[in-house]
């Protein structure tokens, strides 16, 4: 079993998330045992919520915590706090709706709020979500994809992971439909093409893409990795770590650095591109 006070010794950095060994007043369920907590885990749908967690106190029992009604991403961090300097906004809210749960967090469901088609499929599990193909593959560790209500969850049961670079890639999977029939239409005309490839041209295509000859493609607009990202962190799956810290350990993300999981004002393109040109400059870029 951990000791939480070893972790988070009461005379530790003031940066650092200390637990609360009082009354939780987010539980929604505790004094479980492990399986009992993973067994609510994975009966959760999201109706409107935004996830839950799997939280060890330091009795050695577990609190299932079901987020509702939660600012975006914004419970997957304590409000106020941050673990690097500027690492949070100081506007954040504290509130006990939002405040982060007691224990050392073991698992996590995340409701994607994408639905489930023959359209979403392919972008969120061949691309978004593949080992192989994701520019977020490095932590993709231990985590499984449920479908509950038509809709994409993720049970993660590994959480030795980087958060910034986790919930850059929770926000982004989020708006797998506004690329879904890009990815298609990408994998589709070019079969030969390196399927990571494919993912950042996909995402890299402005909005207004419709398949005309000439394609509107700024890079310093698109939102997906932030903008002007280092493509060749983007390709090899290669975010930068702005926490200096795993989720496991209660460490807060990054949020002004969220968007810029691979960098910023790195490559900043403001020319257009045909398609196959924008697919030879990004094989250039990551090369």
């Amino acid at each position: 079993m951990v000791d939480i006070h070893e972790r988070f010794p009461p005379d530790g950095p003031e940066d650092k998330i200390r637990p609360n060994n009082g009354p939780n007043p987010l539980v929604t369920k505790g004094g479980l045992t492990y399986d009992e907590g993973m067994t609510l885990l994975r009966a959760f749908s999201s109706s409107g919520n935004a996830g839950a967690l799997l939280m060890l106190r330091a009795n050695g029992t577990y609190d299932y915590v079901a987020r509702t009604g939660q600012p975006c991403v914004g419970w997957l961090r304590v409000y106020g706090k941050g673990n690097l300097k500027n690492g949070y906004w100081p506007g954040d809210l504290v509130d006990a709706r939002n405040l982060f749960p007691d224990g050392i967090p073991v698992a996590l469901m995340f409701a994607l709020r994408v639905q489930v088609t023959s359209v979403t499929t392919p972008i969120v599990e061949e691309g978004f979500l593949s080992p192989t193909v994701s520019p977020w593959r490095s932590i993709l560790k231990s985590f499984e994809i449920i479908k509950n209500n038509n809709l994409y969850h993720t049970l993660w049961t590994d959480l030795d992971i980087e958060p910034t670079a986790l919930v850059s890639l929770f926000r982004a999977v989020r708006r797998a439909p506004d690329y879904a029939k890009k990815f298609i239409d990408i994998r589709e005309k070019y079969p030969n093409l390196d399927p990571k490839i494919a993912f950042i041209v996909a995402v890299t295509l402005c909005n207004s893409y419709d398949g005309k000859p000439e394609v509107g493609i700024n890079t310093s607009n698109s939102h997906m990795f932030g903008g002007a990202p280092d493509y060749k962190r983007v390709f090899n799956s290669d975010p930068i770590d702005w926490t200096g810290g795993k989720f496991k350990d209660r460490y807060a993300y990054n949020r002004p650095e969220v968007d810029f999981p691979f960098g910023k004002n790195h490559t900043r393109i403001n020319e257009k591109f045909t398609e196959q040109a924008w697919i030879d400059k990004v094989k250039e870029l990551v090369a």
